[in-house]
């Protein structure tokens, strides 16, 4: 048997990797790390709520040191996700569905913050 399609496919995610590790500094490691676990709490806990809230704050502090493409990557990667468990806690019953109320609102603030990022990204 080939080694070759298994070596061209571990280059592949070394070149991945590398691309990741280059985006910025140990921030954006750090970041995903803190995205990872917060988005896994969001889905296997009954704390819902407050890891939603933890995301969108992650994401918001993501906007002070990212760039704009690597940034919307993570927005459209977390964003959904994290308002699916909310939005599957309120059909179950284990979450208020008052707290639907704070999807909107919270997206519409990081939405301005995006704005802002970009603004200064233009402005550098």
């Amino acid at each position: 048997m080939s080694d070759g399609p298994s070596q061209a496919a571990r280059a592949r995610v070394e070149a991945r990797l590398r691309a990741w590790a280059d985006e910025g500094d140990g921030r954006v490691l750090a970041l995903d790390c803190a995205l990872l676990f917060a988005a896994g709490e969001a889905a296997f806990t009954s704390e819902v709520v407050l890891w939603f809230h933890i995301v969108f704050v992650l994401l918001t502090l993501a906007t002070l040191f990212l760039a704009i493409r690597p940034l919307m990557k993570r927005l459209l990667a977390w964003v959904p996700l994290v308002t699916i468990c909310v939005l599957y806690a309120v059909w179950v019953g284990n979450t208020a569905r008052s707290e639907l109320i704070e999807i909107p609102l919270l997206s519409g603030i990081l939405a301005i913050v995006v704005i802002g990022a970009q603004r200064r990204e233009r402005a550098m």
